[in-house]
């Protein structure tokens, strides 16, 4: 049967025509709606179904040939790519301290890029959250890979003592995993929200992935027993690869 004919409002999106047309074709091999290792729709099908060109059809299935998730044939077509035995497995982020803490200590993650800045400053009005007069704060940026992916690009602003007492710890692990393994660190409250948002030039280049791709952006706030800012977070996900989890009835 063939497909119906779908029209999107493609003057919505900001980005180019065939990376929005990307963005459906890598939903329905995620979804199993092309399942894998069977042929995708022709050309002819997809433009009618999707009122485009031929180039923009082929400059998105181009997109997603890129990625791993199609494979040309010449002469019998293009297929969709079966799931590696090593392919990355979504990175679940907590949704409580306790477990991201947790969590840090058990994921399989290389820093591809590691480096802090080597004086102590206030923390930028750009952050979005009040701090202590004179408390003063140490960045750290981040870029974590699974499997030879980059999954995660993190800036963090660490309290100045904080960062010279635990400095060695913490250029072996995660941050977060290594204050809630100490013990001199008593944590009193965080807050932690949840963003989907599209990629800009920084990110989208840390990550290995196209301009104006969704990410999700979490910002992380953590107080300690004195009600004073330790450490804000801003950590971008190629949205590919997360995955949160949420009990309904506790």
């Amino acid at each position: 049967m063939e497909p119906k004919k779908l029209t999107p409002d493609w003057s919505i999106g900001k980005q180019p025509l065939y990376l929005q047309l990307a963005t459906i074709f890598r939903r329905r091999v995620e979804t199993g709606l092309w399942p894998r290792g069977e042929q995708t729709p022709t050309l002819e099908m997809l433009m009618r179904e999707f009122g485009v060109g031929r180039v923009t059809v082929r400059s998105a299935l181009a997109e997603l040939e890129s990625e791993g998730l199609l494979v040309r044939s010449r002469g019998k077509g293009t297929f969709i790519q079966d799931l590696p035995a090593n392919a990355p497995q979504k990175f679940v982020v907590g949704t409580t301290w306790e477990e991201l803490v947790a969590r840090g200590n058990l994921n399989a993650l290389t820093v591809s890029l590691n480096s802090a800045k080597e004086e102590a400053l206030p923390l930028p009005a750009w952050c979005g959250t009040q701090a202590g007069q004179n408390q003063k704060y140490y960045l750290l940026e981040r870029v974590y890979s699974r499997q030879g992916i980059r999954v995660c690009h993190s800036r963090v602003f660490l309290e100045a003592s904080i960062y010279r007492r635990l400095k060695t710890e913490i250029r072996q692990q995660a941050v977060l995993t290594v204050l809630g393994n100490d013990r001199q660190t008593h944590i009193q409250s965080g807050k932690q929200s949840i963003t989907i948002i599209s990629a800009g030039d920084d990110t989208a280049s840390h990550l290995h992935i196209s301009v104006g791709s969704p990410v999700a952006e979490i910002t992380r706030s953590i107080y300690d027993a004195e009600n004073k800012l330790i450490y804000w977070a801003c950590v971008h996900y190629d949205s590919r690869y997360i995955r949160l989890d949420f009990d309904l009835v506790k």
